[in-house]
């Protein structure tokens, strides 16, 4: 278990993440999130100077208005699904991290990313818990290659590990399930479906393991995200009978993705 500012995060009491992507967050339902991402990355596409200062301005904005906990990322073109023409290469990254990493709770960082590693000191020296992500906007990579991401994360130091991958049929999101609920007694994990075929993995995500599941405010920041009250509400549902949910499905799915 580790804390995201408050919030207590572990395998059955997963934070539900509302994704700011623009300055228009206000208006949607950040109040059902238990935790707010900031994707700067995004909230520069939209308007929002990319400069530290009007950066700091922002964050504390938010800080100030919903009182939830935050997780700070900045997207490396090489993992977004479209890379924005004024997204930052990694080593112009750093001094935002540097400058931004005292007024949030947690770190989003690329563990592809060459300054993978010294984001994450800089996240540890400030005591605060990171999320060692991996983008694949192609394809559901095998299990093994997940295995090995996942192995990349923990030696850098992550405290989760979150995989976001593509997913075109329902059996590669019963197998990204099966893959979430078999390391979640061993890691913090968080596996996230991408694309039209990926409502099942997000929606049934925390009954298999994961920590936390993702939705968007105002824009949508990867294929096949749905919007925090859609979110909030199918989770609610699942919840309500996850204990005999689980018992009679968990062994079912993951046979099923041996197929």
């Amino acid at each position: 278990m580790i804390k995201i500012g408050g919030r207590a995060v572990k395998p059955g009491k997963p934070a539900l993440v509302g994704v700011v992507a623009d300055q228009g967050w206000e208006k949607a339902d950040w109040n059902l999130a238990d935790v707010l991402e900031i994707r700067l990355d995004h909230v520069w596409e939209k308007g929002l100077k990319p400069e530290i200062e009007e950066s700091r301005a922002f964050i504390r904005g938010i800080k100030q208005k919903t009182k939830k906990p935050l997780i700070l990322t900045i997207r490396r073109p090489e993992e977004s699904e479209a890379p924005a023409p004024g997204m930052l290469p990694d080593e112009n990254r750093l001094p935002f991290f540097e400058a931004l990493v005292p007024l949030i709770d947690a770190v989003d960082v690329e563990i592809g990313s060459p300054v993978a590693g010294k984001i994450i000191r800089l996240a540890k020296r400030a005591k605060k818990p990171v999320i060692g992500s991996y983008h694949n906007f192609r394809r559901l990579p095998p299990d093994k290659t997940l295995y090995e991401k996942m192995g990349r994360a923990k030696n850098l130091g992550a405290d989760i590990f979150k995989v976001a991958a593509l997913i075109e049929s329902p059996k590669e999101a019963i197998r990204l399930l099966a893959f979430g609920n078999l390391f979640s007694k061993s890691h913090l994990i968080c596996a996230v479906g991408m694309g039209k075929g990926s409502a099942l993995s997000r929606i049934a995500a925390p009954l298999f393991g994961s920590v936390l599941v993702y939705a968007s405010l105002s824009v949508k920041t990867a294929p096949g995200q749905p919007d925090m009250k859609t979110l909030f509400t199918a989770v609610l549902c699942l919840n309500r009978s996850a204990k005999s949910f689980q018992r009679t499905s968990i062994k079912y799915f993951a046979a099923l993705a041996q197929w």
